[in-house]
């Protein structure tokens, strides 16, 4: 497509972060939490992540620096902070032991 789409592959790049930043969020949202019974944990964390992310979109444009990359890495960002919460909810109610499984 030319050099006007040069940018496109640097998106591309940091978008791929969240192809596994997500499907390891998915595994340990609904798959983990809500099947030992934390739905309402896992529905929380992605509640908090979407507030936080709109905040951060309203922070981005009220300076002026809403562009396709910062919302790339604020893509990134929530999806990161979601995967760090559910990994602490994983450890708080001690889901990574075996004995849970049974």
């Amino acid at each position: 497509f030319g050099s006007d789409m040069l940018y496109a592959h640097n998106i591309l790049r940091i978008f791929s972060i969240v192809i596994f930043v997500g499907l390891i969020n998915s595994l340990l949202g609904y798959s983990l939490l809500g099947a030992f019974g934390h739905m309402k944990e896992s529905n929380n964390v992605i509640i908090y992540a979407s507030i936080f992310h709109v905040i951060m979109l309203f922070v981005l444009y009220a300076f002026g620096k809403l562009d396709v990359f910062n919302i790339t890495y604020l893509v990134v960002l929530t999806n990161v902070l979601m995967l760090s919460t559910r990994v602490f909810l994983v450890k708080k109610y001690n889901l990574w032991s075996p004995q849970k499984a049974k």
